[in-house]
């Protein structure tokens, strides 16, 4: 399986569409990350990081493995210039602590540590960023826009 997929006919879901494409391969083969270029690896922690906390909330994306990848998704937040994301991210990174944990034990220890509502007001600043902003076209034109990143030729 490829980290690039055929280009399709037009943007909209292009975002979706090679995420897609990018976790199966990931959950196919564990040695798959390393192989993926910045712009790919920024993607999958990006899109991880929406997925989960949509499903668990940050408390959640930080006590699991997801949360391995933040430092990616908050570098993404900042290249996709979507508005109000990587400030979000940054202050859910640092409610966790500095330096930023990757280690996913001791970060879960960090977030049992804190008080139970410490993530509420950044889930709740989350979900109104994602029902603001058409992030999913900020992401499709990103992805469309960078060819070789995430398409074949």
């Amino acid at each position: 399986m490829s980290s690039r997929i055929a280009r399709p006919e037009g943007s909209d879901g292009a975002g979706w569409l090679v995420y897609d494409q990018l976790a199966a391969l990931v959950l196919a083969d564990p040695t798959a990350p390393e192989k993926l270029n910045a712009d790919q690896a920024g993607l999958v922690a990006f899109y991880d990081l929406r997925t989960q906390v949509n499903s668990d909330g940050f408390e959640g994306y930080f006590s699991y493995d997801y949360g391995d990848d933040a430092p990616a998704a908050l570098r993404m937040a900042a290249a996709l210039g979507a508005p109000g994301w990587h400030a979000l991210i940054a202050d859910a990174t640092v409610l966790v602590g500095e330096p930023y944990p990757d280690d996913q034990d001791e970060r879960s220890e960090r977030v049992d540590e804190l008080a139970d509502d410490s993530f509420d007001a950044l889930d709740a600043r989350f979900y109104q960023l994602e029902a603001d902003h058409q992030l999913d076209a900020i992401v499709d034109r990103y992805v469309w826009e960078r060819p070789e990143s995430f398409f074949t030729a």
